[in-house]
């Protein structure tokens, strides 16, 4: 899981911008660095944003995450 903060590295923020370069955006990746789409949170827009506030889809899209991408 990688965190991109677009002011911090725009050349990762860039190469990672799917569906735009908003701040935050938390992604998951396969252990060969590339993006797994199907794990997002749950809604139509900003799809890689995660409320700090109400973590619960993050520790969900985690659980997916190593259901998903174990070896």
């Amino acid at each position: 899981m990688i965190r991109v903060d677009k002011d911090k590295s725009p050349a990762i923020s860039e190469k990672h911008a799917t569906d735009g370069e908003y701040i935050p955006r938390t992604y998951f990746l396969s252990s060969e660095g590339k993006l797994e789409p199907a794990i997002h949170a749950p809604r139509e827009n900003y799809k890689y944003f995660y409320d700090e506030n109400a973590p619960g889809s993050l520790l969900a899209g985690m659980g997916e995450a190593v259901k998903k991408l174990r070896p």
